[in-house]
């Protein structure tokens, strides 16, 4: 594939990412199935991105299915995560909107490892797959491993900026934790911690403007 190509097809995912972030997601997937018509086998990371967000289009309209073997073919392109979301992020988060938190749990603990070792163990981005799978192990009643895991992924990020962001998410652990049988489709945690803290830094820059 030559330069021009390469460029003609990164501008049309850059249009099916603004598509998508516009809530358009068929639209997206449009752009996005021209884009892999096009691409060469030589063309790893564009296929990659391409797949990876038409996965995310197709979980946004619930075809699970699909979208789970589009994160598939995305990890295939690029085994190796990267420094952003892969195929690995999205197919976590298919299969725990189709329940299947084990699955889930185990994919999100091997690409936290395969991260560490290309980066570091306080890295951003091994941090939030650690974090990520908490609420997997949760589903599964692993409610001790949940505790012992929140502790080292607090341990493992002190110091860096995502510590707050993970201790707002998941720790402490609620009192009631879902049950197995219930799938993130249907059941989710809100996240008021959060959102209190968005608005009292908002708040804060404001008055020290």
């Amino acid at each position: 594939m030559g330069w021009w190509e390469r460029r003609r097809l990164n501008r049309r995912l850059e249009a099916a990412e603004y598509l998508y972030k516009q809530l358009r997601w068929v639209d997206a997937e449009r752009e996005l199935r021209a884009v892999l018509e096009v691409a060469t086998d030589g063309a790893g990371s564009l296929v990659c991105s391409a797949r990876t967000l038409l996965a995310q289009a197709l979980r946004m309209q619930g075809r699970l299915q699909e979208a789970e073997s589009e994160a598939r073919s995305a990890i295939a392109a690029q085994p190796v995560p990267g420094d952003g979301r892969d195929g690995q992020d999205v197919l976590a988060l298919v299969l725990g909107d189709m329940g299947r938190h084990q699955e889930a749990a185990d994919l999100l603990a091997a690409t936290a490892a395969a991260r560490a070792r290309i980066t570091s163990s306080g890295h951003r981005l091994v941090l939030k797959s650690r974090s990520d799978r908490l609420q997997h192990l949760a589903y599964l009643g692993l409610h001790e491993e949940v505790v012992a895991e929140a502790d080292a992924v607090k341990t493992a990020a002190s110091g860096t900026d995502d510590i707050h962001r993970i201790q707002c998410c998941h720790w402490p652990p609620p009192t009631a934790w879902p049950s197995a049988s219930h799938s993130t489709a249907t059941t989710s945690r809100p996240n008021r911690c959060c959102s209190r803290c968005s608005r009292r830094q908002a708040s804060k820059a404001w008055a020290d403007s």
